[in-house]
């Protein structure tokens, strides 16, 4: 539980303190989007990689759109 909020702090403090140049996100959870706003800003590079079966690919707008890339992995 909570999860999502550590990474978002994880990925914004490494953004603005430029100890990472990307990010790599394997979580489609929303919740992250302002996280990858301000990596963005940061100037760091973000990637949302979507792992699923062919039945159930789905990346939201949300996450496509703070991004730099979506990589889909099906199975």
């Amino acid at each position: 539980k909570g999860v999502d909020v550590k990474i978002a702090l994880d990925i914004a403090q490494m953004s603005m303190k430029h100890i990472i140049d990307t990010a790599v996100l394997f979580s489609g959870d929303i919740d992250i989007t302002p996280a990858l706003k301000l990596a963005r800003r940061e100037g760091i590079r973000v990637y949302y990689v979507n792992v699923s079966n062919a039945r159930s690919m789905f990346v939201g707008d949300e996450v496509k759109i703070h991004s730099d890339g979506v990589v889909n992995i099906t199975f």
